[in-house]
């Protein structure tokens, strides 16, 4: 592997010199002399590559060296490889009929998912709960961000049960409280728009 390939990449991009970048980016992968290397590699720079949920990875970076490593460690149930899938889920989304055929064992997830199957694995792990508990906030914003029209789930097919669940989740996932006051609205608002769809 020669970094220096992966410094020259950053600062042509930087200066905004597509072609040259790519090509050096391109020059960089295949510098990588075997999957040790590559996955040595992925662990060092994931944090900068993905600092926040819903980052997008630049896709050559994410196709031909993070996305083998976190695919075997999907396979290998690894936790953190499931907290990064979720971290730059859209990348993932982005590979589907281009470079990557569907994998039914990946499933059809999103980032909370991701979380929720990371945190089942590791459920100590701050970093992941961090990631679970703001993703289950940000569900439960699109689930209601029609109030008071209605709430974005199907009470006949008893998703409110499932909701309700996840709202406990977020609760027992946030100790500190610092979502309290949005946990307690959305559950009052959960309970009666049921109790609204149910009444005769």
């Amino acid at each position: 592997m020669d970094n220096g390939l992966y410094e020259s990449f950053k600062r042509l991009e930087a200066q905004g010199l597509k072609k040259p970048a790519t090509a050096a980016l391109a020059d960089f992968i295949a510098s990588f002399q075997s999957k040790a290397e590559i996955r040595e590699w992925v662990a060092d720079h994931l944090p900068e590559l993905a600092p926040t949920r819903r980052s997008r990875i630049r896709h050559e970076i994410y196709t031909y060296l993070v996305f083998p490593i976190l695919w075997d460690g999907f396979l290998a149930n690894d936790p953190m490889a499931f907290y990064w899938l979720g971290m730059a889920d859209q990348n993932l989304y982005a590979l589907y009929g281009r470079e990557l055929d569907w994998d039914d064992r990946l499933g059809r997830r999103d980032d909370r998912q991701f979380f929720a199957d990371a945190h089942s694995l590791a459920p100590d792990n701050a970093q992941i709960s961090q990631a679970y508990l703001e993703s289950l906030i940000d569900c439960f914003g699109y689930l209601d961000h029609e109030w008071p029209s209605g709430i974005l789930f199907s009470v006949a097919d008893n998703d409110h049960l499932v909701v309700l669940d996840q709202i406990s989740t977020a609760r027992r996932l946030d100790p500190a409280g610092r979502f309290t006051v949005r946990l307690d609205q959305f559950e009052a608002r959960v309970r009666a728009y049921v109790r609204q769809v149910q009444e005769p």
